[in-house]
């Protein structure tokens, strides 16, 4: 739940934000025409905002010229979906606030520095597609490789600059890690 105090604090300079302390208490006597109106206000302030953000990461790209090849943070993604994630609250599902909010990262992440993403996407692994998509967004450029060697070698190429993987199995012995074979130690030599 969100604290009365900050949620009657603006957002930022030139914007305000219609609070549940700004709307009259009983929303059901406001006519349909009136409540979409309202909708339109909320929908233009939300799009005044993510392109106020767009102008704020073209900064944050200038001042990382130099400093980092590729601007994907896992970690910094996480921190900012546990952080609304905390402070969410109401009727709008939480799971369909993180896909949005992925997707905003994905599209904001573009702007600092356009990349692509290789996928192993063989018959026994096709989910790996959707994950990525997913994770880095769907308008992200993305290719899907048959193998793992190469999703390896499209990414040590320069062709990509992720690639997305399977967990590794549980043995480096290949096909038959799955036979719990023993391993022999060679014989010593005399």
């Amino acid at each position: 739940m969100v604290p009365p105090e900050l949620r009657q604090r603006p957002l930022c300079t030139g914007f305000s934000v219609l609070t549940t302390l700004d709307r009259p208490a009983d929303m059901t006597k406001r006519s349909l025409d009136d409540l979409r109106r309202e909708i339109d206000e909320i929908d233009d302030a939300i799009h005044d905002l993510i392109m106020r953000r767009a102008d704020v990461v073209k900064h944050v790209s200038a001042a990382k010229k130099g400093t980092t090849a590729l601007p994907i943070r896992p970690s910094r993604e996480a921190h900012m979906l546990r952080r609304l994630a905390s402070r969410h609250d109401g009727p709008f599902q939480l799971s369909a606030l993180a896909r949005m909010w992925h997707e905003m990262i994905a599209a904001f992440t573009m702007i600092q520095a356009s990349y692509k993403i290789a996928v192993f996407a063989d018959a026994q692994h096709h989910t790996l597609w959707d994950l990525a998509r997913d994770q880095f967004g769907s308008q992200t450029p993305m290719v899907a490789l048959e193998t793992r060697r190469e999703v390896i070698q499209q990414v040590l190429g320069g062709e990509a600059e992720v690639g997305v993987l399977p967990p590794p199995m549980e043995s480096f012995f290949g096909a038959n890690a799955s036979r719990k074979e023993t391993v022999r130690p060679r014989p010593k030599s005399r």
